[in-house]
C-alpha cells in the first residue's frame, strides 16, 4: 500500500539525524519556525549536524543572521556544522563569506 503524501503532510522544516531539511521558501512568515528547529538542532545529540537548504530557491535576509548564530552557537556546543545547499544558492553564501567560515556543500 502506498502512503498518501500531500503538500500539506510535510512539514516545513524537519530534523532527522542531525539533519534539518527545509522544506519551504525562506520567507519572513516560517522565520520563527526555522529558529526553532535551529535551536532544536544545536541541541540535538548529534555532533556533526547539517542544515540542508537544497530545497529552497529563496532565502530572505533575517534568515542569514539566523545562520550566522547558528553556526556561533555549534562552535559553542563543539559540534560541526555543513551547510547543504543547490547552486542556486551558492553566491549568496559566499557573498557572505559563510565559506571561509563553515563547511557548504553544494549540490546540484
Amino acid at each position: 500500500m502506498r502512503a498518501n503524501l500531500d503538500d500539506a503532510s510535510i512539514a516545513n522544516f524537519d530534523i532527522h539525524d542531525g539533519v534539518l531539511i527545509a522544506n519551504v521558501e525562506l520567507y519572513w512568515e516560517n522565520h520563527t519556525e526555522f529558529l526553532r528547529s535551529c535551536e532544536a538542532l544545536v541541541k540535538s545529540e548529534h555532533r556533526h549536524i547539517t542544515l540542508d537548504l537544497t530545497h529552497v530557491s529563496f532565502v530572505f535576509s533575517a534568515y542569514m543572521g539566523t545562520i550566522g548564530r547558528l553556526l556561533a552557537e555549534t562552535a559553542k556546543s563543539d559540534k560541526k556544522l555543513t551547510i547543504r545547499i543547490g547552486r542556486n544558492l551558492s553566491w549568496l553564501f559566499e557573498m557572505v563569506g559563510f565559506e571561509k567560515m563553515v563547511n557548504i556543500e553544494v549540490v546540484s
